[in-house]
């Protein structure tokens, strides 16, 4: 879908949508909660990459927006896809109180709930967020849990994009590599320092694109996830001692099936694809 509003995506430059959201937060009395990772932008490229991003979509008749501060990044968004409906979601009880009162477009329905309950049974195909902390990590296992979800742009912190698109073997390969991996195309698409946000967070943000290219199986992926839980707790470890012991406490016998897969490697050396084959033998297996 093309913007609608092509060269009126933003109006303030970087220093006005500072003032006014130091000014908005004060006059309206709002203490930024950091349990709630309540960091609002004050970049306008922030706003715009997600614009940029959203517009390669095709379908963009819904979206979900996955906490929504004070409105900057929803207004912008529903300024600039005038036909698109967006549902934004916000847990913050006294936050939401405020911010209905100055969200006006028609386009925007405005949801006090807590995201996390959420996204299971979300049904439109668009997510897109600027990700509280606290709550990345489980947002988008469940978003991959969920295939309605086709695509997502998120803001989150940069250690955990690294995560999602890091290489088998390395550092901060693991579970949230894996499943992501498996069923997105997964892209980088920029960062931002901390001095984008006020108040500003302790770690850089980067703003993530995530194509689903496969369907979640229950059968198999759900038990990929226990098996990665398990398994990746001990990651440096022979696979094969590792596996052994994460099959009987997960009470499956079919060590036997998977074997040739691990060969001598340790855990972390077990690509996305290779830990998925694992995961269907013993399902198949388990079904017999």
């Amino acid at each position: 879908m093309e913007r609608t509003n092509e060269h009126k995506v933003f109006f303030f430059s970087p220093i006005e949508l500072k003032n006014w959201t130091i000014h908005f937060i004060k006059e309206a009395g709002i203490k930024p909660k950091k349990k709630l990772s309540q960091n609002f932008t004050i970049d306008p490229n922030y706003i715009e990459t997600f614009i940029k991003e959203l517009s390669l979509i095709d379908n963009l008749e819904w979206m979900v927006e996955i906490g929504t501060g004070i409105g900057t990044l929803t207004k912008a968004v529903s300024y600039a896809f005038s036909s698109s409906n967006i549902i934004t979601i916000e847990k913050d009880a006294s936050l939401f109180s405020i911010i209905s009162s100055i969200i006006e477009e028609r386009n925007v329905y405005l949801i006090l709930a807590d995201a996390l309950g959420i996204v299971p049974s979300i049904k439109t195909s668009v997510v897109f967020s600027s990700t509280p902390f606290s709550i990345t990590s489980p947002i988008i296992i469940k978003a991959c849990r969920n295939n309605n979800i086709k695509n997502m742009i998120l803001g989150m912190q940069k250690e955990v994009a690294e995560r999602l698109v890091a290489a088998t073997g390395s550092k901060s390969y693991g579970r949230l590599s894996i499943l992501a991996q498996l069923l997105f195309e997964i892209r980088i698409v920029r960062s931002f320092t901390p001095k984008s946000f006020f108040p500003e967070p302790k770690v850089s943000v980067s703003i993530v694109s995530l194509k689903r290219k496969k369907n979640y199986d229950t059968k198999v992926h759900f038990l990929l996830e226990k098996l990665t839980s398990c398994v990746f707790s001990q990651r440096n470890k022979n696979s094969r001692k590792v596996f052994k012991q994460c099959l009987e406490t997960l009470k499956l016998n079919c060590i036997d099936y998977i074997e040739k897969l691990l060969e001598n490697k340790r855990v972390r050396e077990l690509s996305p694809w290779e830990m998925e084959e694992i995961s269907r033998r013993c399902a198949e297996v388990t079904e017999r």
